[in-house]
């Protein structure tokens, strides 16, 4: 019969540590370094046309209101 494995003691507890610190928005640690995560393949590149970005051009539907990518707000219309 199948025995469950063990729980590592201690596992846990650091995943809340971790999850508990809090998130630093200014200083020194709050620049982006060379070596940190830089998002590569978000951006835009030579081999995908304009038209596949159509729809960031668009608003979003957020309820009764229609929110546009600059900053804008509508209310939908017929409401």
């Amino acid at each position: 019969m199948h025995q469950p494995r063990p729980r590592r003691k201690g596992r846990t507890s650091s995943l809340l540590r971790a999850w508990s610190r809090p998130i630093t928005t200014s200083g020194p640690s709050a620049h982006l370094s060379s070596s940190d995560y830089q998002g590569h393949e978000l951006h835009r590149n030579a081999g995908v046309t304009e038209g596949r970005f159509a729809a960031f051009t668009k608003p979003s539907r957020v309820g009764d209101w229609l929110h546009y990518p600059d900053g804008r707000k509508e209310r939908f219309p017929g409401k």
